[in-house]
C-alpha cells in the first residue's frame, strides 16, 4: 500500500486536514491530500503513504490502519466516495 485515494465534493474543495490512525498504539499521522483530477462534481485526491515520513509519522504502521479522519470546514456539505488503499 503506497497511497490512499478518494473522491470528494465539498464547497471548499480539499479537506482542511487529513489524518490516519494506525498500529497497536493507535498512532495518529497527519498527511496532505493532493488533487489528481475530477469526475463530474467530485475531485479525486491521493495521499502518499510513507512510513516514517516525518516527525508526526514515526509510528505509522501501513499494514494495520485503524482509522481515517477528514477535518472539514464549518458549514461544509461533503460527499465522499470510493476510498481506496492503492
Amino acid at each position: 500500500m503506497r497511497r490512499l485515494g478518494f473522491y470528494l465534493h465539498s464547497a471548499h474543495a480539499a479537506p482542511a486536514r487529513f489524518a490516519m490512525k494506525t498500529g497497536s498504539q493507535y498512532d495518529w499521522c497527519e498527511l496532505k491530500p493532493v488533487a489528481r483530477g475530477t469526475a463530474g462534481s467530485l475531485t479525486r485526491y491521493e495521499v502518499e503513504l510513507k512510513a516514517g515520513g516525518g516527525k508526526d509519522c514515526r509510528g505509522l504502521d501501513l499494514e494495520d490502519v485503524r482509522g481515517l479522519q477528514w477535518g472539514l470546514r464549518g458549514g461544509d456539505t461533503v460527499v465522499l466516495d470510493q476510498v481506496e488503499m492503492l
